[in-house]
Formats: C-alpha cells, structure tokens, sequence
C-alpha cells in the first residue's frame, strides 16, 4: 500500500496536468473557431457593402445612359420627321441618319446593353430591354409619319417607366429594404 500512497500524488498531477491541457486545446480552438466566424461576418458585410455600391452605382450609370439614349433617340426622330416633311414624303424614316446622330445613338445604346445585364431586379432589366427594343424600331421600320409619332409616344411611356423602376431599386438600397442575397 505504500507504494499506492507514493504513486497517487504523481498520478494525480498528470492526470490534472492532461485535464488542463485538453481544457486549453478546446478553449483555444473554441476562440479560434469564434475569431474565425467574426472575420467571415466582417467578410460578408464588407462583401454585401461593395455589392450595394456597385448596384448603385451600376443603377445611377445606367439611369444616364437611359437619357443619353432618350435623348439619342429623339434626335434620329426629330431628324427623319424633319426630313419627311421637307420631302414631303409621308412614311419615315426616308433616309440615312447624319454620322453624328447615328454615332450618339449607337453609342448611347451600347452603354445601355452593357450595363443592363448588371442591374439586379429583373423587372427593371424587362422594362430596360422593352424600350431599346423599341428605340430601334422606330429607326428601322418605315411607316407613316403619324404612326411614327404615336410609336414614338409609347416609347418615351416605356423609358419613363424603366427611369421610375430604376429609381425605385435606388430608393430600395438607400432605405436598407432590399435583400442582402
């Protein structure tokens, strides 16, 4: 029994020795775990955060370029009514637009499209792509002056309403009330 007496201590002190150990692993990979998850939110915020100011800026870029091509638009209109009306031709378009409008409205539509496909709300994309598909009929098809002007009129309804969906979405993300997803 003696023997038992001498080797209980040391026993007990490794034992609480190996305790204390194993205590610490589990607390350091507990606090590691938990440092971990912290740098994975601030990840997320700060990813969430870049991905609102680039929609909105992608969102303000495209509203722009939207009256950029209104604008465009309305003078290869202006241009071709003018043109039927000195030719006394009754359908438009009659003939070629300048260089100068045809590059502006070339131009106009290209940063269209290519900032369209990065707007997030389906519906403003739908809307979007309505009026340039609109916007270049009214070019292409040749039809009576007064269908031109009507078709025009629709067109400009459609651009407006793609602006106030746009500016619906920039209103979202301001107020917070859109998903972080």
């Amino acid at each position: 029994m003696n023997w038992w007496n001498a080797v209980l201590p040391v026993l007990t002190l490794v034992l609480g020795y190996v305790g204390t150990l194993t205590t610490e692993a589990a607390q350091g990979n507990r606090a590691r775990r938990v440092a971990k998850e912290e740098r994975e939110d601030a990840l997320s915020i700060a990813h969430i955060t870049e991905r609102r100011a680039f929609e909105l800026q992608t969102l303000r870029d495209l509203k722009a370029a939207l009256a950029d091509l209104g604008r465009a638009m309305g003078k290869a209109h202006h241009y071709d009514l003018m043109n039927a009306r000195e030719t006394g031709s009754a359908s438009m378009p009659s003939t070629l637009l300048p260089e100068a409008i045809d590059t502006e409205l070339f131009e106009a539509n290209r940063r269209v499209q290519s900032l369209v496909e990065l707007v997030m709300d389906r519906a403003a994309r739908d809307k979007v792509r309505n009026f340039t598909s609109a916007a270049a009929r009214l070019g292409t098809i040749s039809r009576p002056v007064a269908k031109a002007q009507d078709e025009l009129l629709a067109t400009v309804e459609i651009v407006d309403e793609a602006q106030q969906l746009l500016a619906e979405r920039i209103r979202a993300i301001y107020d917070g009330s859109v998903a972080s997803t």
